[in-house]
């Protein structure tokens, strides 16, 4: 059986939301029950940077993870409270024992010990797979974290998709008896 653990390594400018948004509509259409989040960018205003939130990928609920600080802010501007409120929303979702959780990133706030990293622990500790996202300079802090249990895969939907339907509880919409 392949691991429940999994993570798209990927480097600086990969299209990461992307292709994780795509995993998950293949997925949905396969018949997997998939909860989870993925990251969406709002054009920037002129005077910022970026701004970013999270899509329940059941639900399509928004939630803004980034505090605008305008454009000179040198500060990260991820916003705690926001990764609160959607932790909680996906730990009420693992109620629903989903066939995978996708979480958008395993990054700096998960490898200080915060962001969605608690949820992460929970979909495990209750037999639900989980696919994440890691950036490449985050690869050290990744394993230490799963200290062998997770697989590393490549930023392409085929991988992700054999990954997903193999070696799990489920396969293409029908959950095995227990």
């Amino acid at each position: 059986m392949l691991p429940k653990l999994a993570a798209v390594i990927y480097p600086k400018g990969c299209a990461i939301d992307a292709l994780l948004d795509g995993a998950v509509v293949a997925l949905q259409a396969e018949g997997l029950r998939v909860a989870g989040v993925v990251q969406q960018a709002d054009p920037a205003d002129p005077d910022c940077c970026d701004m970013f939130a999270l899509r329940d990928v059941m639900s399509g609920q928004l939630t803004p993870i980034t505090e605008n600080r305008g454009k000179h802010a040198t500060a990260c501007r991820l916003d705690p409270s926001g990764l609160v409120r959607v932790a909680a929303q996906l730990e009420a979702a693992l109620d629903q024992s989903p066939d995978l959780m996708v979480l958008n990133r395993f990054g700096k706030a998960e490898t200080g010990g915060s962001g969605l990293r608690s949820v992460l622990s929970e979909a495990l500790l209750r037999g639900v797979p989980v696919l994440t996202a890691v950036r490449d300079i985050h690869v050290a802090d990744w394993a230490e974290f799963h200290q062998g249990i997770a697989v590393d895969l490549p930023a392409d939907p085929a991988a992700l998709r054999a990954w997903a339907l193999s070696g799990h509880q489920f396969q293409a919409g029908h959950k095995s008896p227990d």
